[in-house]
């Protein structure tokens, strides 16, 4: 009986959505599962949502011209966090 929900379980897709704190491997505009949504670029971490925190977030669009390299290596050594926004550091 137990083979029938492993069955339905691997038909299923198993990648998961990134989550806040995790690195972001692909430009372009994302929206979280509360419908915010923002441009972010490779190597900036997804950001948490002020009220509920920890959040999931889908790519919805691909980056026209994504950058040539990883904005966290322009931070590596720093101490700065590596995000942006509008080609501005915080």
């Amino acid at each position: 009986m137990n083979g029938g929900v492993e069955s339905i379980m691997g038909k299923e897709k198993k990648d998961m959505l990134p989550i806040s704190r995790e690195r972001v491997e692909v430009e372009g505009l994302y929206t979280d599962e509360w419908g915010r949504s923002e441009y972010l670029y490779r190597g900036q971490e997804f950001p948490a949502d002020l009220i509920m925190g920890s959040t999931e977030w889908k790519l919805t669009e691909l980056a026209d011209h994504p950058a040539e390299h990883d904005i966290a290596d322009d931070f590596e050594n720093t101490g700065h966090s590596g995000k942006r926004r509008s080609g501005q550091v915080e």
